[in-house]
């Protein structure tokens, strides 16, 4: 989601850890932003799927080619009013 509302497709990139998410911001200058994903698995088998609030979004990192979900053993859900909104 963009600072004014709208939202932009970005390449999917997967899953990524906070710690590393913080690492390419630091060497690559990756920024964080809000994914509106409506469910997600993360890769256990068989697939179990979770679905987000609708007033919440997935906290992302967008890096020069796509967009990560950010995850601390699980995704991070983020509530618009909490973005700065």
């Amino acid at each position: 989601m963009l600072r004014d509302g709208d939202y932009k497709c970005e390449r999917w990139l997967g899953f990524i850890d906070e710690e590393e998410a913080r690492r390419l911001h630091e060497s690559q200058g990756a920024r964080p932003v809000l994914l509106k994903i409506f469910r997600y698995s993360h890769g256990d088998y068989p697939s179990t799927w979770h679905d987000v609030p609708k007033d919440q979004f997935v906290q992302g990192c967008l890096v020069g080619d796509g967009v990560y979900a950010v995850i601390k053993k699980q995704v991070k859900l983020v509530n618009k009013s909490a973005a700065g909104e």
